[in-house]
């Protein structure tokens, strides 16, 4: 290694490498300011974007149309122009000729000139006209579901059920894009172990929706009341409903146990007024039938579940 730095040293110790090495150096230069300096014929796709879009009105088709336009330039306007990420923007209400179902943009030379810039020169507007079809936006509003995955800790549940707010989006497009869609889901809400209230904002799933439509919000609050739950029993009365008037029974057990999973900070306040179960005697069907069943009708919304213990009536007919 030691003996080609030494050689490499010696190389540049000699004058006529090193004048080699410059004439090199200056020829290579000028060959570069030679090429670039010439002038250049190409034609260049330039990229079109439409603004200005009234409100009531979304471009259908042809929303990605480029320009196609023949320049002559130096080399060097070329290789600056390789740079730059440039659009043509188009004012859909000032500068498009409008019909019933479609835009045209007559190409304004004066206009594509000022987008080059004076180091081009325009040979030829390939592209005479541009064409935007529309239509008429339409609403419609869709209720959202939401995606979730919530595993509670031990003897953990949500209180009534889970509230998204809004609990409904606006979207806006054309009636063909609006017609297939029904509800709007949100992304996954993943939760492990919760024993605390949940309420987070989460977005909204949006990306398989046509690009063409539009969305009040794409995210939603999401919550949800978490207690920690028990079981209670209680005794409560039953009613026989539908019975005729004029027949004389008597029927027993008068209450019935029943189980009911509630959260713990109702658990001393609980109320049996708050539920109602009955006997519907329109099942009796004659004959030798003498059982019948009970049923929970009336429930605070906050009982998770229940149970009831033994819902069978035996009834006596008297004479």
């Amino acid at each position: 290694m030691r003996k080609i730095l030494k050689y490499i040293l010696e190389l540049f110790k000699e004058s006529y490498f090193v004048v080699f090495l410059i004439c090199f150096g200056i020829s290579s230069v000028l060959l570069v300011l030679t090429k670039f300096s010439k002038t250049y014929l190409d034609t260049i796709d330039i990229d079109v974007k439409v603004y200005n879009v009234p409100q009531d009105k979304i471009i259908t088709s042809n929303k990605h149309l480029k320009l196609k336009v023949n320049v002559e330039a130096s080399g060097f306007a070329f290789f600056y122009y390789s740079f730059q990420n440039k659009t043509l923007k188009i004012d859909f209400q000032n500068e498009l000729s409008t019909s019933k179902r479609e835009s045209i943009y007559n190409i304004d030379y004066g206009k594509v000139q000022d987008y080059f810039g004076k180091h081009f020169e325009i040979n030829r507007i390939v592209t005479p006209s541009l064409v935007y079809n529309f239509a008429k936006v339409s609403s419609k509003k869709v209720p959202v579901k939401v995606k979730e995955t919530i595993n509670f800790s031990m003897g953990y549940e949500i209180i009534n059920s889970i509230k998204v707010k809004p609990d409904s989006i606006t979207l806006f497009g054309t009636e063909n894009s609006l017609g297939t869609i029904n509800y709007i889901e949100t992304s996954i809400v993943q939760l492990d172990k919760v024993k605390e209230t949940i309420n987070t904002d989460i977005e909204l799933n949006l990306g398989n929706l046509p690009s063409d439509l539009k969305y009040s919000t794409n995210k939603v609050n999401v919550f949800a009341e978490v207690e920690k739950f028990t079981e209670k029993e209680i005794l409560l009365p039953v009613e026989i409903i539908n019975a005729p008037k004029d027949l004389n029974y008597n029927f027993f057990p008068k209450k019935i146990a029943i189980k009911v999973f509630i959260p713990l900070k109702e658990f001393n306040s609980l109320n049996t007024s708050d539920y109602k179960l009955i006997c519907d005697f329109s099942q009796y069907k004659g004959g030798a039938q003498s059982t019948l069943f009970a049923e929970l009708i009336n429930k605070p919304s906050y009982v998770k579940t229940f149970r009831v213990m033994d819902n069978k009536l035996e009834f006596i007919f008297l004479e």
